[in-house]
């Protein structure tokens, strides 16, 4: 089989039955502006949020233990991206938290995700977080805040993070 070869730009293109693209010099500037492109996307959101529609559809598995009446500031979706403290490495490990707050008939029911240890472990699904006014927190730890016309995600008393107003997809 005759191979068949153009230069388009720094690229040489190769015929072979399929394409077979062999990238020189200038295809790593491509190749960088491509991932460059794609971490910019994912840095601004582009409207993809990690908790979808499907998720909080339907019938929760739990439901919230309600002290006081949630603040309405706390209802519906909320996310943020906290750096983490790992005490034990000195290190910060990003986790991406988001929370969706719904009622259903007179109980209130929280959709949970995080994700630690760069997405390796993740913690979604229905949890039986406790509410109290302007405070929704669980025995592990997390707790979301609404103080001042803003929500707050707290991990273990460590330094509040804000968070921001999410919609599902």
């Amino acid at each position: 089989m005759a191979i068949m070869s153009h230069q388009v730009g720094p690229t040489v293109v190769r015929y072979r039955g399929n394409i077979d693209l062999n990238i020189a010099k200038g295809g790593r500037t491509m190749k960088k502006t491509v991932v460059g492109i794609i971490v910019l996307l994912l840095l601004c959101g582009c409207n993809m949020s990690v908790i979808r529609s499907k998720d909080i559809e339907g019938t929760p598995t739990t439901y919230c233990n309600v002290l006081k009446e949630p603040d309405p500031l706390l209802m519906g979706g909320w996310k943020c991206g906290y750096n983490r403290h790992l005490s034990d490495s000195q290190e910060y490990d990003f986790n991406p938290v988001a929370y969706y707050l719904v009622k259903k008939g007179d109980r209130y029911a929280l959709y949970f995700y995080r994700a630690t240890r760069g997405g390796a472990k993740r913690f979604t699904g229905w949890r039986d977080f406790t509410i109290n006014g302007n405070e929704i927190y669980s025995d592990t730890g997390v707790k979301f805040v609404a103080k001042d016309g803003e929500v707050y995600y707290i991990w273990r008393n460590q330094k509040p993070e804000k968070m921001t107003r999410i919609t599902t997809e």
